[in-house]
């Protein structure tokens, strides 16, 4: 099992929860980004989708899997956990 914790490395950077709508695909980020080790990734993205809840980071434990998605078409669609999105900027 992998645990979603900050970690130390050469590779870190800061990472958004995203969600993508079913209806509209919009990409959404919601919550405040976390620092995380790139390589580490793959095998996080693995955990949390395979055990459906995030662990290890306050954050990321109450952030939901689906959310509602107000559509540009006027649809309301649920958009659900696609992965991480790296943040620009400072660490």
């Amino acid at each position: 099992m992998v645990d979603l914790k900050i970690v130390q490395g050469k590779n870190i950077k800061l990472y958004d929860v995203a969600y993508r709508c079913t209806l509209c695909s919009k990409v959404m980020r919601l919550g405040k980004a976390v620092k995380l080790e790139y390589n580490d990734l793959p095998a996080l993205c693995g955990t949390i989708v395979q055990q459906k809840q995030f662990r290890g980071n306050p954050y990321f434990q109450t952030a939901p899997f689906e959310v509602p998605c107000k559509c540009t078409n006027g649809n309301c669609g649920i958009a659900y956990f696609a992965g991480l999105i790296e943040v620009k900027g400072e660490l």
